[in-house]
């Protein structure tokens, strides 16, 4: 749908509306009519709807500016809307009184049609979220105060950022010219709407929250407080629920929020793991506020792989808003999801609490409703820089997510000295590709899983459970092609099946990806499968998986990852605007995760990591949270 970009009609911008009597008159009407006669021209919804809309979840969005952008022009009420360079605050009397006006005339608009809000936006949207029968998304419709009423849909996830490629460290590198990676990013919170947080992992080690104001943040009442670098002061809140306590925020975790009653409205169940709180139990947000500011010097062992890492800025702040549930498959993300109207409440609350950046690593299929397009519009002119992922529907032209022009839309890239092993055949030849299970060298014969499945077993060469036969498989490494289950359950097979390593090959060109599998394993991108293919299939095959690049050959980073969504943007002026905006590093990302076994755990993620989930990339807003320690009002829109 097109963006909407000064809705409000001049005649009813200068004073504050009454007469909604009349208005519930004619809702409840069009209530009782609509479905049982035809509209003529005259009786045409005044606002946006979908046509042949049915009951179920919706954004309605009405028409007056939200606080972030009110310019004043109603009758006493003084304007919200703050200068280039300054922040909203929230907490004024003047964001108050204006946001207590469009309550009610949200509240107005709700019980004319017999609506009960699920979700209500009044600082980066006018509007809520409700359940909505057919006759009520009509009755809306003609209701002159409403804009749009769209419905609410899922949106899903969508990678650490290496400090020395991205110039961060040494004498010339950016955090020297803020006074150390212990000062990059300080006197800044970062918010990010993900799947929540894990908040004893070591990457977000803090201090327990004390109750006297300071330089660090602290408790008042039950709010945590932090003064920051632009003077303003961010207001957090510690939620507290299944797995999460008030312990669990810290001078280093200074909010932590969930929102799910979309979630719950669309009917769609959480998994067993799921908790009902900002604990993070998928993996998606950790990796992503861990990539973000994540402290520094922290130790990280995930399978062969041991290194030191650090986020982009690890003195800024972090505050947690859970918008994304797992659903009970772990082999499937069609049954995860994040609700457009959850999403939307996260934006709200983000911007009330005032974070400086927000990260946004969502994305999905078609053109963004107007209702999130206008929450991201509101929270760029509350003053915070919004940062979102390109998405994953890459490499064709046109694929590319979150285009508005007020987020800057980040693609994923390679860089250089990725994990890796090296698969070497009998024959001499060799390929690199993606590993962190290679310690030492696992030698033995290669044979095709297409050879090696049990009798009647359908598509062996997916390796899918069940599928492998253990007396050909016992003792040898297996070629397995990607695609249909998640890569750990192929590796998994493998293991049930007694080998003792696999070759993960793609069929079409795609990432190659760093999991956590159960048997030694290498995987490899297109262009080596059929000469792999070729090869297993003589008799007396061999193979050698060893640890790291010894081809000799190193790929050229960084490469826009072939997953990465691409521009231009076919949503804004007719294809013709340049989107994304930037890449960062999104390929094989060591970063912090959900615990694993009840233990703080680390994976290095690709920007699409598996079985799961869609990895997001955090180097826009990380990097604008550095810079607002050198420059802490410059990243606003104008």
């Amino acid at each position: 749908m097109p963006i909407h970009r000064d809705p409000l009609l001049p005649d009813r911008r200068r004073r504050l509306r009454a007469g909604r009597p009349l208005a519930a008159c004619a809702l409840a009407f069009a209530l009782v009519a609509a479905g049982t006669t035809t509209a003529s021209a005259d009786d045409a919804p005044t606002a946006v709807v979908p046509v042949g809309a049915g009951d179920g979840s919706y954004l309605v969005t009405l028409r007056d500016q939200p606080a972030a952008s009110y310019d004043g022009t109603l009758d006493g009420l003084a304007p919200t809307r703050v200068e280039p360079g300054a922040r909203l605050d929230a907490q004024s009397d003047a964001v108050q009184r204006y946001s207590d006006h469009l309550t009610r005339l949200q509240d107005s608009a709700a019980s004319a049609a017999g609506v009960t809000p699920t979700n209500r936006y009044a600082l980066t949207v006018d509007g809520f979220s409700a359940e909505l029968t057919a006759a009520q998304v009509q009755a809306l419709g003609h209701d002159r105060d409403v804009l749009s009423v769209e419905p609410d849909r899922t949106l899903h996830t969508t990678s650490t950022p290496d400090s020395r490629f991205l110039g961060l460290e040494g004498d010339d590198g950016l955090w020297s010219k803020v006074g150390g990676s212990d000062k990059a990013g300080e006197g800044t919170v970062i918010g990010v709407l993900d799947t929540g947080i894990a908040p004893d992992n070591p990457s977000f080690a803090g201090k327990p929250l004390g109750s006297t104001p300071g330089a660090d943040p602290y408790l008042d009442g039950s709010r945590i407080d932090f003064r920051k670098g632009d003077g303003t002061v961010f207001h957090g809140t510690c939620e507290t629920g299944d797995g999460f306590t008030a312990d669990d925020c810290s001078t280093k975790i200074v909010g932590a929020r969930s929102f799910e009653a979309g979630r719950a409205a669309s009917g769609d169940p959480n998994g067993p793991q799921e908790k009902l709180s900002p604990l993070d139990t998928a993996g998606h947000g950790s990796h992503t506020a861990s990539t973000a500011a994540g402290d520094a010097g922290v130790a990280a062992t995930a399978g062969t792989i041991q290194e030191t890492i650090a986020g982009i800025a690890p003195a800024a702040k972090i505050a947690a808003y859970k918008v994304c549930w797992s659903g009970p498959d772990p082999s499937k993300e069609t049954d995860d999801g994040c609700e457009l109207s959850d999403i939307v409440a996260g934006i709200e609350q983000a911007t009330a609490d005032g974070v400086d950046v927000l990260n946004m690593s969502l994305g999905g299929p078609g053109k963004t409703e107007d209702a999130f397009q206008r929450a991201l519009l509101g929270a760029a002119d509350a003053g915070i820089f919004v940062a979102a992922s390109a998405g994953n529907s890459g490499p064709d032209a046109g694929t590319v997510e979150n285009t508005e022009p007020w987020v800057t839309t980040v693609a994923a890239s390679s860089v250089p000295r990725n994990y890796s092993g090296t698969v070497t055949l009998g024959s001499g030849a060799k390929f690199a590709g993606a590993s962190a299970t290679v310690g030492s060298p696992v030698s033995g014969p290669l044979v095709r899983a297409v050879d090696s499945g049990v009798k009647g077993a359908t598509s062996p060469e997916l390796c899918g459970k069940g599928t492998l036969d253990p007396t050909k498989v016992r003792g040898r490494i297996v070629q397995c092609d990607r695609g249909v289950s998640p890569r750990i359950e192929k590796s998994a097979e493998v293991k049930r099946a007694g080998g003792i390593g696999m070759v993960l090959t793609n069929v079409k060109p795609d990432s190659q990806d760093l999991d956590r599998h159960t048997v030694p394993t290498v995987h490899l991108d297109a262009d080596a499968r059929q000469t792999i293919v070729d090869y297993a299939a003589k008799a007396g095959a061999t193979v050698t998986l060893t640890d790291g690049n010894t081809t000799g050959v190193e790929r050229p980073a960084p490469q826009v990852a072939g997953f990465s969504s691409r521009g231009a943007s076919e949503d804004v002026d007719g294809g013709d605007t340049i989107k994304p905006d930037i890449t960062a590093p999104g390929v094989g990302i060591l970063a912090a995760i959900s615990d694993d076994g009840g233990k703080p755990a680390f994976a290095p993620y690709s920007a699409r990591p598996c079985p799961r989930r869609t990895s997001p990339d955090s180097g826009s807003s990380t990097s604008a949270s550095t810079r607002r320690r050198l420059r802490p009002r410059s990243s606003r829109r104008s």
